[in-house]
C-alpha cells in the first residue's frame, strides 16, 4: 500500500505537505490540494482514520478553526536564542490570533531558494522577518508567494509591511524629560553602525534632536563604539574629558562593565533585557512583537501577497520605564 512518503516522493515536494494537502489545510492552494489527492488515488493511498484525526486535531483551536501557521525567520542559530524576547512576544500574540509560529533560520539553509522552497511546501504562506545585521545574507525569497512583514529594520532597500521603533520621537521624547529634570549636559554612547541598521537610525535620530530641535538648550557630545570591540581604557577617558552631567546609551552586554566607573545617572536609550536597573525606555520587544503579528494577520486576511506598492508601517515609541526613576538635578550642582 502507498505511503504520504510514496505521494511526496512522486510529486517532489515534503511529507507533511502532503499531509496537509490530503486534508484540505486551509495554507495549501487547491490546486495542489487536487494534485496531491490525484496521485494519492492514483498510487492506491488509503489514510489511516485514527491518525488523521490525531493529526487534523493539532491544527484546530478550541472553537474548532483549524490553525495556520507562519513563519519567524530568525537572524541567528537556535543555539543564540537565550536572550530573544521578541519571539516570544510574537508567538503568544499570533497564538492569541489563531496562528501557529514555526521558527524558521535562514543560516541553516544553502541558499535563498532553497529556503523559499521549504517554505511553501510546508503550506507556509505567511512569513516575518527579524532584523538582520548588516553583513547577513540579504533576503531575496520568492516574494510572490508569500505575505510578509518586517519586525524592525531589515535593510536600506528593501520595501514591505513593517513594523519599526520611531527613533526621532523616542529621542525627543528623552531629550524633553532631560531638558525637565535639570540636565543640559549629556553624552551619548552609540555603537557605530557597522552591523544593525538600527544603530545607524539611532545615531542619525541624536544627531538631528539635539543639532537641530534643542540647540542652545543642551550640550552634547556622540561617543561611538563597536559593539565587540569595546575599548574601556579610551571611552571612559572620551566621557571624563566631556564631563556629562548624565550618559545616555544604547544598552548592550559589552559596553556595561565600562561604564560601572561613573556615578553620574545612566539612561537607557533603547530598552531591552539589559536596561532594568536604569531609567529611560521600556524593553519596545513585547509591542514590537505584538504589533508584527497584528499586521501579519491583517495582511493574511487581505491576501497581500508579493512586495505591496503601498506597505504599510507602524511606527511606535516604546513606553518610559516607570519602575526606574529619573533623578533630579539640583541647580547647585
Amino acid at each position: 500500500m502507498a505511503t504520504q512518503k510514496d505521494i511526496a516522493r512522486a510529486l517532489g515536494i515534503k511529507q507533511p505537505h502532503v499531509s496537509m494537502a490530503l486534508k484540505n489545510h486551509p495554507s495549501v492552494s487547491k490546486e495542489t490540494c487536487k494534485r496531491v489527492q490525484q496521485v494519492a488515488k492514483e498510487l492506491g493511498y488509503r489514510a489511516n482514520a485514527a491518525l488523521s484525526e490525531a493529526a487534523a486535531s493539532r491544527w484546530k483551536q478550541s472553537d474548532g478553526r483549524r490553525r495556520e501557521t507562519v513563519a519567524f525567520l530568525a537572524t541567528k542559530y537556535p543555539s543564540q536564542e537565550k536572550d530573544f524576547p521578541i519571539l516570544e512576544a510574537t508567538e503568544r500574540r499570533l497564538d492569541e490570533l489563531g496562528y501557529g509560529m514555526q521558527r524558521v533560520y535562514p543560516l541553516e539553509y544553502s541558499s535563498e531558494s532553497q529556503l523559499s522552497r521549504s517554505l511553501y511546501n510546508q503550506g507556509i504562506r505567511g512569513i516575518i522577518l527579524e532584523q538582520q545585521r548588516m553583513e547577513d545574507r540579504k533576503r531575496a525569497l520568492q516574494w510572490e508567494k508569500f505575505i510578509v512583514v518586517q519586525a524592525g529594520i531589515l535593510t536600506r532597500d528593501f520595501i514591505t509591511h513593517m513594523v519599526m521603533v520611531d527613533f526621532p520621537g523616542m529621542v525627543d521624547e528623552l531629550l524633553r524629560r532631560l531638558l525637565e529634570a535639570g540636565y543640559d549636559r549629556v553624552a551619548f554612547i552609540l555603537a557605530e553602525p557597522n552591523e544593525y541598521y538600527s544603530d545607524y537610525l539611532i545615531a542619525q535620530a541624536v544627531i538631528g534632536a539635539t543639532r537641530l530641535q534643542y540647540f542652545g538648550a543642551l550640550k552634547s557630545k556622540i561617543i561611538t563604539v563597536r559593539r565587540k570591540e569595546i575599548r574601556p581604557t579610551a571611552l571612559q577617558s572620551a566621557i571624563r574629558r566631556f564631563d556629562p552631567q548624565a550618559l545616555v546609551f544604547n544598552p548592550f552586554e559589552e559596553l556595561l562593565d565600562s561604564l560601572k566607573p561613573f556615578s553620574m545617572p545612566k539612561v537607557a536609550l533603547l530598552g531591552d533585557h539589559y536596561n532594568d536597573a536604569y531609567p529611560g525606555f521600556d524593553s519596545q520587544f513585547e509591542l514590537l512583537g505584538t504589533y508584527t503579528a497584528e499586521l501579519l494577520d491583517s495582511r493574511l486576511r487581505s491576501h497581500d501577497y508579493g512586495i505591496p506598492e503601498n506597505p504599510y508601517r507602524k511606527v511606535f515609541v516604546p513606553p518610559w520605564n516607570a519602575a526606574v526613576e529619573l533623578p533630579k538635578r539640583s541647580a547647585d550642582c
